[in-house]
């Protein structure tokens, strides 16, 4: 069984261990699921030729690994997946429809945003799980739990952040 068609979004941290972890998972589900579209993206304050020249094994890239430079906007259109650890533009990926799907380290203290969460949020250690995980939706992709799962999560999603309050920004400048 394969992981179809789809895209995943690769989501790392800006922290460059996060960043290199993250990647280096991708290149190996990359190997494993070559029919499926990985999209790199990077912090906004870190470079590509940054994170090449921080850890050589990212050089050699899969041909279904494309790096993204625009906005994050432009890359949640099309995607399936969201492969992320610590950062919070999981929640924009999920307010998008895109399934998260956390790279949790064995052992290791969970660093996931979304740690409440269970259901539709998958949890990953290895490229097989996440070709799994991917079979899953795939394979059962309107089935009804599942769609009530994801509507638990996006509205989860969606009540983490408060929009500003400008005024209330006002009222304590001005009281100061």
């Amino acid at each position: 069984m394969n992981c179809a068609r789809r895209k995943c979004l690769g989501l790392p941290e800006g922290i460059p261990s996060e960043r290199h972890q993250l990647f280096e998972f991708l290149l190996h589900c990359a190997k494993l699921c070559p029919e499926t579209e990985f999209v790199w993206r990077l912090h906004p304050l870190v470079a590509f030729k940054s994170l090449i020249s921080e850890n050589h094994n990212l050089r050699i890239r899969s041909p279904n690994i494309r790096l993204s430079f625009g906005a994050i906007e432009s890359d949640l259109p099309g995607c399936s997946w969201a492969l992320y650890r610590g950062t919070t533009a999981i929640v924009q990926a999920v307010g998008a429809g895109l399934q998260p799907i956390y790279l949790r380290i064995p052992g290791e203290m969970t660093i996931d945003p979304l740690y409440e969460l269970g259901g539709w949020k998958a949890s990953v250690a290895t490229a097989e799980d996440f070709r799994k995980a991917a079979i899953t939706t795939v394979e059962n992709p309107k089935d009804d739990q599942r769609t009530s799962e994801q509507e638990s999560v996006r509205a989860y999603c969606q009540n983490i952040f408060v929009p500003f309050d400008t005024d209330a920004l006002s009222k304590l400048i001005g009281s100061a």
